[in-house]
């Protein structure tokens, strides 16, 4: 039997709460906080479709966009959180906060780590509600939220990095990443997302021709991961 549109919503929105909350290992209190964030996301998505909003513009812009949550999926986020608690990640650099899904995923795993997380975002509506949800948790101090443009906010007072997660505009990730090489070594990872979408190109492209990195596709394509080896 084909489901109707609506079912279809209410299908994969199912899938993704139980998805989402598959996880014992992480943080109740974080996992609770993530699942209702995610069902934010999907009632601004069923209210406001991205497809929508770049068919009337022409175009999407940040601003565009600033009631959409734009988040990893949850699939992504465990796989994070259990890659940076194997890899014993204690330094963590995020491009692209939104209202902070990713972002607390990772903050699981630093709270665990003991580490410590920087992430950049670009719209002062969306780091406000991420800082907030941080605060709720009790999270703040393990948490440096710069907002603004993150070849600005992230350009100074960076410690080597462990985990780099590319998850911001797309046509700032090779900017980014060029940006906050000299903060890599031997071992770091960086996490590209949306790896499927033209506009992360450039900085594939870079990785894949270059002696620095080895990398893996993930997800099915949504993603890929570097490893710097020189």
């Amino acid at each position: 039997m084909i489901l109707k549109k609506e079912d279809r919503q209410s299908t994969n929105k199912l899938k993704w709460k139980l998805i989402s909350i598959m996880s014992s290992s992480i943080d109740p209190q974080i996992q609770a906080k993530i699942s209702m964030l995610y069902e934010r996301s999907f009632q601004v998505q069923q209210d406001q479709p991205i497809s929508e909003i770049a068919t009337k513009n022409g175009h999407l812009t940040p601003q565009d966009l600033r009631k959409h949550f734009l988040a990893i999926s949850p699939e992504q986020g465990q796989y994070i959180y259990e890659l940076l608690l194997r890899q014993g990640c204690k330094y963590v650099v995020e491009f692209g906060t939104s209202f902070g899904i990713s972002t607390l995923y990772i903050l699981a795993a630093m709270k665990v780590n003991k580490g410590f997380v920087v992430t950049s975002e670009l719209l002062e509506e969306k780091a406000r509600v991420a800082q907030k949800n941080f605060n709720e948790l009790n999270l703040q101090n393990l948490v440096d939220l710069r907002m603004g443009d993150a070849t600005i906010t992230l350009k100074e007072n960076i410690k080597p990095i462990d985990f780099l997660l590319l998850d911001g505009w797309k046509d700032l990730y090779l900017p980014v990443l060029q940006m906050l090489l000299p903060k890599l070594h031997k071992g770091s990872l960086v996490y590209f997302d949306n790896a499927d979408m033209q506009g992360v190109k450039p900085a594939l492209d870079f990785v894949a021709y270059s002696n620095k990195f080895v990398s893996k596709t993930l997800h099915s394509g949504k993603a890929v991961i570097a490893e710097m080896i020189a």
